[in-house]
């Protein structure tokens, strides 16, 4: 079985947080779970076993199924919508960027409670 590791770290705008993530294990755990629920949407869904093998940790997240490498990766394929609307390959990558005010603000509210 194939675990794709996903590093949230190299992702996230650092300017846009504060720096206490980088010492805060707990904090950064936070802030993974916070990506994760945000890019559920654009996890490709069949049958939803990637949507839901999904888990966060302290900087990275782990999708844990034997195909979620060729998805992850594939630029070329066509991802059914009808569940997960912006469904897409990356979708890490691509939903942190196209999400990336509102994970801010989610941040600031939840864990910085601002």
């Amino acid at each position: 079985m194939v675990n794709r590791r996903i590093i949230v770290e190299s992702d996230v705008d650092w300017n846009a947080v504060e720096s206490i993530f980088i010492r805060s294990p707990k904090r950064m755990k936070q802030l993974s779970e916070i990506i994760l629920k945000e890019v559920e949407s654009y996890v490709p869904y069949r049958t939803g076993r990637t949507t839901k093998s999904g888990r966060a940790y302290p900087g990275y997240l782990i999708y844990k199924t034997p195909y979620v490498d060729y998805i992850y990766t594939g630029k070329h394929m066509k991802f059914n919508r009808m569940y997960h609307t912006n469904a897409t390959y990356e979708w890490v990558s691509n939903g942190y960027a196209e999400r990336k005010t509102k994970i801010s603000k989610r941040i600031q509210k939840e864990i910085f409670r601002k």
